[in-house]
C-alpha cells in the first residue's frame, strides 16, 4: 500500500499495534502509543483520536502532527454527522474537510482538505473515532478502506477490555470493603448474641424459654460457620488468579 511515495507495511503496522497491546498498562498510555504507531507509520498531516466523557459526554482530544488545531469541546450529540457515522458499518472518507461545518465545530484545523473517519465502537457502545487527514485531496481504494475498517476494529477491542479490567477492578475495589464491613458488623453483632446467651444460660428459665435459648445458639453457630466461610472467600478472590497451565517466568 503506497500512499504520498510512501510504501505503508500491513506487517510492519500491526506488528507495531501488537506491541503497543502488549506493553501499555493504562487506557490513555494506550491511546498515546498508538498516535505515535500511526504517526510514524502514515505521512498524515493530521492523526487525531476523538473519546468521550461517560459522564459529560463532552468530547476528548488527542492529536499529533498539524499546527495550529482549535479544539472546542462539545457533546457528541452536537454533531449528527459523527453520530450517523458511527451507527454506520465501516469508515467514512470526506472531501474538503473545510465544507463540513458541523465538523468544524467541533475539530477546527487549517487547510485539511481530505479525511477519513473510522469511528471505535463495539455494538453497543461508541468510543470515539480515530481521524486522518491530509491537505492533499485523496481518494482510498477499496481495499485501503478496509485495512482501516480493521484497525479501527482492534483498536476499539483494546478499548473495550481497557474498560472492562477498569470496571472490574472498581467493582471488586467496592466488594473487597463491603464483605472487610458485612464481617465486621456481623462479628459485633454476633458477640452481642453470644453474651446475651451466656446470660440466659445462668439464669433460671423454664422449658419452653430454654428452647428458644437452644435455636438461637444454633443459629449463632451457624451465623459463625457463615462468617469464616466469607473470609475463606476474601482469601480466595484477593488471591492473584494463575492461569491453570503454563510455567511462571519469574
Amino acid at each position: 500500500m503506497k500512499f504520498k511515495d510512501k510504501t505503508i507495511s500491513k506487517i510492519e503496522l500491526f506488528n507495531e499495534f501488537l506491541k503497543v497491546v502488549g506493553s501499555v498498562k493504562t487506557l490513555e498510555d494506550f491511546f498515546t502509543e498508538i498516535l505515535e504507531v500511526l504517526n510514524i507509520i502514515f505521512p498524515f498531516d493530521l492523526i487525531t483520536i476523538l473519546t468521550f466523557n461517560t459522564i459529560s459526554q463532552e468530547i476528548n482530544y488527542k492529536t499529533t502532527n498539524i499546527s495550529p488545531l482549535k479544539i472546542k469541546s462539545k457533546p457528541l450529540g452536537d454533531s449528527s454527522t459523527l453520530v450517523r457515522i458511527a451507527k454506520e458499518n465501516g469508515v467514512k472518507q470526506l472531501i474538503d474537510w473545510q465544507k463540513q461545518k458541523e465538523l468544524q465545530k467541533l475539530l477546527e484545523v487549517q487547510k485539511i482538505k481530505s479525511t477519513i473517519i473510522i469511528p471505535l465502537k463495539t455494538d453497543k457502545f461508541i468510543f470515539g473515532f480515530l481521524i486522518l487527514g491530509d491537505m492533499k485531496n485523496f481518494e482510498f481504494s477499496s481495499d485501503e478502506l478496509k485495512l482501516f475498517e480493521t484497525l479501527g476494529y482492534l483498536i476499539s477491542c483494546n478499548i473495550d477490555n481497557f474498560l472492562t479490567k477498569e470496571n472490574l477492578n472498581e467493582q471488586n475495589i467496592e466488594l473487597k470493603e463491603v464483605t472487610r464491613q458485612m464481617r465486621h458488623d456481623f462479628a459485633n453483632d454476633l458477640q452481642s448474641i453470644a453474651m446475651a446467651l451466656e446470660l440466659l444460660a445462668s439464669t433460671d428459665l423454664n422449658e419452653d424459654q430454654q428452647k428458644y435459648v437452644k435455636i438461637l445458639d444454633k443459629a449463632k453457630i451457624s451465623a459463625v460457620e457463615k462468617i469464616r466461610q466469607l473470609k475463606q472467600l476474601k482469601i480466595k478472590y484477593e488471591t492473584k488468579v494463575d492461569p491453570i497451565i503454563g510455567i511462571p517466568i519469574e
